[in-house]
């Protein structure tokens, strides 16, 4: 596991938070074709009933579901298929792993976008810690939102209905140039990778144990 630049943690946060607009419009219209079955909201509003309140919630949703997941997901099921798969294979893989695994057909739109996004950071930076910074927080901003909803509503940049195509078509957009971000890191990473397999093959084999170049 090596170090990361931490600067990519910013067009990554903001492609979460791009995802609470842009993502919603798929689920409703998944929800107009296929309901959600009286089950679903009551597992939802079972997330909340515990002893501690919010803060047990937190605990289980932010905290330790993003640490038992990426152990899993992407700390063995990514660098397994990268040993076998090419990266955009592997990313694709794991993000469809990763919604089917919540057996959620309502959240896979968010599930599949996440697990990419979490699978193409584990290759960047090939360190577990980013992926479950990123996870908890992608967690946290929807149990906040999930608590806070009557105020989040009325804020512009999360009203998605007809009349905020306005805010949607911004929010595609900034989640785009966030990607275009991440893949200049990409690169900035392959071209390190190269340098150090050219000059420094030990520390290339230790530090970049299932990169192909």
């Amino acid at each position: 596991m090596k170090m990361f630049n931490p600067l990519i943690f910013i067009p990554i946060f903001i492609f979460i938070v791009c995802m609470q607009t842009f993502i919603p419009p798929i689920n409703i219209f998944i929800d107009a074709h296929f309901p959600p079955p009286a089950w679903f909201w009551e597992l939802f509003d079972n997330i909340f009933e515990n002893k501690y309140g919010f803060w047990g919630v937190l605990l289980r949703v932010a905290i330790i579901a993003p640490i038992i997941e990426e152990l899993i997901f992407r700390g063995i099921v990514v660098h397994g298929l990268m040993r076998n798969y090419p990266k955009i294979v592997t990313i694709f893989m794991s993000g469809l792993l990763f919604g089917l695994f919540h057996l959620n057909p309502w959240q896979f739109p968010a599930t599949f976008t996440l697990g990419c996004l979490l699978g193409w950071l584990m290759i960047i930076t090939n360190n577990i810690f980013a992926c479950i910074l990123g996870h908890a927080f992608n967690n946290l901003i929807v149990l906040l939102q999930m608590e806070y909803h009557d105020i989040i509503k009325t804020w512009s940049f999360y009203d998605i209905t007809a009349t905020s195509q306005t805010q949607l078509i911004y929010s595609i957009v900034l989640a785009v140039l966030c990607l275009s971000i991440i893949g200049v890191f990409a690169y900035l990473y392959r071209e390190k990778a190269i340098s150090y397999k050219k000059f420094k093959p030990d520390y290339y084999e230790y530090n970049f144990p299932d990169e192909k170049l």
